[in-house]
């Protein structure tokens, strides 16, 4: 997960280096890596949930 993070924010770097407008593009990439990241985290917490990796020991 990390290395997609640092693509996606060489990606944004890349596109305003090269002459973008950042108030076009940048916070769309932002938004969007950030929203995806959140959803990964929150399906695996749910996944740890069903699977019983988080009850308490005997």
């Amino acid at each position: 997960m990390a290395y997609s993070t640092i693509s996606q924010m060489g990606l944004m770097v890349m596109i305003v280096g090269a002459g973008g407008r950042p108030c076009e593009t940048v916070p769309y990439f932002a938004l969007h890596q950030g929203l995806a990241k959140c959803a990964l985290f929150l399906f695996v917490a749910c996944l740890r949930q069903t699977e019983g990796h988080d009850k308490p020991g005997p």
